[in-house]
C-alpha cells in the first residue's frame, strides 16, 4: 500500500486470500515472537502493528470493509485494470529482455525484467489508456 498506510496482510505475512484459520495461526505465531513480555526488544511497534492487523482481519465484516478500501484505493492509484495476465502468458523477447502482451487496440503491454525485479505489476498499453496487472512471483 502507498501513502504510508500499513498493509495488514503484509504485517501478518499472509496472502490477501488467506483463510481465517491461516490468519489466526500466523497472528498467534507473531504474538509469541513479538509480545513485550516474551521479547527483549523494547520497541513495541511491531507488536502493536500485528495487534492492529488482527483487530481488522479477525472479523469478517471488518475484513470486508478493509478489502474494499484497498480495492478502491488501488483503482484510484492504478486506474482501472482491464485484465490480469499471468507472466507466463506474455511473449518473452530474448534480445530486449521484455515481456509483451497484445492489447485489444492492437497496441502492446510491455514490461522488462528490471521492472519485474522492482515489483512493478501494473502496465499500461503503449497505444491506449488500458492497463493490465501482471501476475508473477519474485524468486529470492
Amino acid at each position: 500500500m502507498q501513502n504510508g498506510q500499513i498493509d495488514h496482510y503484509k504485517t501478518l505475512g499472509v496472502d490477501r486470500l488467506a483463510t481465517f484459520e491461516e490468519i489466526k495461526n500466523r497472528y498467534r505465531q507473531l504474538v509469541l515472537q513479538l509480545h513485550p513480555d516474551k521479547s527483549q526488544n523494547l520497541d513495541t511497534s511491531a507488536y502493536e502493528q500485528v495487534s492492529n492487523a488482527w483487530k481488522v482481519l479477525k472479523d469478517a465484516n471488518s475484513r470486508l470493509r478493509y478489502d474494499n478500501e484497498i480495492l478502491n484505493k488501488g483503482v484510484k492509484e492504478d486506474g482501472i485494470i482491464n485484465e490480469n495476465v499471468d507472466l507466463e502468458e506474455m511473449e518473452f523477447n530474448q534480445d530486449t529482455l521484455d515481456y509483451t502482451y497484445g492489447c485489444r487496440c492492437s497496441g502492446n503491454y510491455i514490461i522488462n525484467e528490471e521492472d519485474l525485479e522492482r515489483g512493478v505489476d501494473i502496465v499500461g498499453c503503449d497505444m491506449c489508456s488500458l492497463k493490465i496487472r501482471v501476475l508473477y512471483e519474485l524468486n529470492e
